[in-house]
């Protein structure tokens, strides 16, 4: 869980660790088990976060650059919300932005609330402008995931 950021594909991982030890044919040569458990799992996550990093990120360059330079328009921001809503809105804010990495985190906020330009951003962070628009686009590819699973599951 610690490594992964993420319950799900913490479980996953614990599952498949089980399945290769039922694989294995002669347990007997195994002289330190616990040591062979850690390398299957240490193995398994090296091979997820490697297909994850693989997989193509697509998005409409222009589109997410034209909605993220967007204003608000006055009535798509509704009422303010009342403490209790504040507060299940925060902890939802935190459960969707717990599994990005730390960097992309940052830079999603600093857009986002802190309502940064790109150059900006990449100025704070150290990072190429191009890199910051990666990061906001990655960002919301997985916060959208977040709520379609989160609406899938209702």
């Amino acid at each position: 869980m610690r490594r992964l950021h993420n319950s799900q594909n913490a479980q996953d991982l614990a599952q498949e660790v089980y399945l290769r030890l039922l694989r294995v044919e002669d347990a007997e040569l195994i002289r330190d088990p616990l040591a062979f458990l850690y390398r299957i799992a240490l193995n398994l996550v090296y091979e997820f976060r490697l297909r994850r990093s693989r997989e193509p990120v697509t998005f409409d360059s222009e589109a997410a650059e034209e909605l993220a330079e967007r204003p608000l328009d006055a009535a798509a921001v509704p009422a303010e919300p009342d403490a209790s809503e504040q507060l299940q809105m925060e902890d939802r804010l935190r459960r969707v932005l717990a599994p990005l990495p730390p960097m992309m985190r940052a830079v999603f906020v600093l857009r986002k609330r802190d309502g940064m330009s790109n150059k900006e951003i990449a100025d704070e962070l150290r990072i190429s402008v191009h890199t910051v628009k990666k990061y906001l686009c990655q960002a919301v590819a997985q916060c959208r995931a977040a709520a379609q699973q989160r609406s899938g599951r209702s």
